[in-house]
C-alpha cells in the first residue's frame, strides 16, 4: 500500500473516530437526559402510590379501631348477661341444695 493510499485511510479512519466520539457524546447526554426524565416520573408515580397506601392504612387502622370497639363492647355485654345468668342460676342451686339438705333431715329424724 502506498503512503498516499494509507494517509487517506488514516485521515478516512480519523474522521470516523470522531463522528462516533461525538455521536457517543451525544448518545450519552440523551441518555441521561432520559434517565434524569424517567427518574423524576418514576419519583411523582412513587409518590402516588406511597399516599394511597398510606390512605388504605389510614383506613384499616380506623377499621380496626372500630372492630375493637365493638368487641369490647359486646364482651362488656356478653359479660354481663353471664353474670346475670350466673347469678340466676346460683340462686336456683342456693334454693335446691336448702331444700335438698331440709328433705335429708327430715328424713333422717
Amino acid at each position: 500500500m502506498d503512503t498516499e493510499t494509507r494517509a487517506y485511510l488514516d485521515a478516512a479512519l480519523e474522521g470516523l473516530r470522531r463522528e462516533i466520539r461525538a455521536g457517543t457524546a451525544d448518545l450519552r447526554r440523551e441518555l441521561r437526559q432520559e434517565m434524569r426524565e424517567t427518574a423524576v416520573e418514576t419519583r411523582r408515580h412513587f409518590d402516588v402510590v406511597g399516599e394511597s397506601i398510606r390512605s388504605d392504612v389510614r383506613a384499616v387502622a380506623e377499621g380496626v379501631a372500630a372492630n375493637s370497639e365493638a368487641i369490647e363492647r359486646l364482651g362488656t355485654g356478653l359479660r354481663a348477661e353471664m353474670d346475670s345468668r350466673f347469678t340466676a342460676s346460683h340462686a336456683v342451686v342456693r334454693v335446691a341444695l336448702q331444700e335438698l339438705r331440709r328433705d335429708l333431715h327430715e328424713r333422717g329424724r
